[in-house]
């Protein structure tokens, strides 16, 4: 049975993806794609202005771009990068390991040579009070109306913010030539999670409650011991800036991903599953999918990809 693919031709599905023998290849093959892309921003517009996902995911692409640059493999000025992030948690202390900005800044930017100066970040000490009271409310199962009522809060404590994140964005001239990321578990893409995540929504940032499954992959990949220590919210950029890329880097390895993998390549084009938007007929064209043999194993999608193109070793 050929799988669903509607929003999108099948044939231009499998093209899009390529499936290496581990995770390693699969970051330099990646990495490979998305300085080519940064190099072609700049030549053409002077700049790149990028938004990277922070996930262990993105390590081996991290890795492999530091390499191809300081190796000079590729002709890219990484001081003519643009860079904001894609999403950070809220309502962590802020020596925490996992704040995805202090993640990029670390692993990504300064390696490379973004200059500081050139990097838009969340600020993840935005109402700090706010979002560690919703964590415990939600973990004590306080009810609703005060969930409500500390959500609502929140909100306006980030709006500020979020505005100026957004006019940033506006200010760079609104597209993002790259976007580099993985999908979760959901799958979502950023934080954009069921039943809230919109195809069109009329947001570019805006603060968003996890789902438990999202928070619980937190503690499966590793960055947090016990899920009641993971934050109950972030901020987000939302889909359609994403969709709106001129290209995008999807970026996922590892065999807990293959069910995820599978809904976003197999099954129906819909929000209860965000990532399945990257195959809408207008999106399509600009993606590329990165798998490794591990995270490609129960799509027929991607399986379809390895029978053509084959494994790379």
């Amino acid at each position: 049975m050929v799988p669903e693919s509607e929003g999108s031709d099948f044939d231009e599905l499998v093209s899009r993806i390529t499936v290496a023998a581990n995770e390693e290849l699969m970051g330099q093959i990646a990495a490979r794609a998305i300085l080519e892309d940064v190099e072609d921003a700049i030549r053409k517009g002077g700049r790149a202005v990028m938004l990277f996902a922070s996930a262990p995911s993105q390590h081996s692409t991290w890795k492999a771009m530091i390499d191809i640059a300081k190796r000079g493999a590729a002709d890219v000025d990484a001081g003519k990068i643009i860079a904001f992030h894609m999403d950070e948690y809220l309502g962590l202390e802020p020596d925490a390991p996992q704040l995805f900005g202090k993640v990029l800044r670390k692993m990504l930017f300064e390696p490379l040579g973004i200059k500081a100066e050139n990097v838009r970040y969340f600020d993840d000490r935005l109402a700090y009070g706010t979002a560690v009271l919703l964590r415990k409310a939600i973990a004590a199962a306080e009810p609703e109306s005060l969930v409500d009522e500390l959500s609502r809060k929140l909100e306006r404590e980030a709006e500020k913010h979020l505005e100026e994140i957004a006019a940033a964005f506006e200010n760079a001239g609104g597209v993002f030539d790259a976007v580099v990321g993985g999908i979760g578990k959901h799958p979502h893409l950023a934080f954009n999670d069921a039943p809230d995540a919109r195809f069109d929504d009329p947001k570019v940032v805006k603060v968003v409650r996890l789902s438990e499954v999202s928070r619980q992959q937190q503690v499966d990949d590793g960055e947090f011991k016990r899920l009641e220590d993971v934050p109950t919210h972030a901020l987000t950029f939302t889909l359609p800036p994403i969709f709106n890329a001129r290209k995008i880097h999807i970026i996922v390895p590892k065999a807990f991903k293959a069910s995820a993998v599978k809904q976003t390549l197999d099954g129906h084009v819909s929000e209860e599953a965000p990532a399945s938007g990257l195959r809408q007929p207008h999106v399509l064209p600009k993606v590329k999918f990165y798998l490794d043999k591990d995270s490609a194993r129960l799509s027929k999608v991607a399986q379809e990809a390895i029978k053509r193109k084959g494994l790379v070793r």
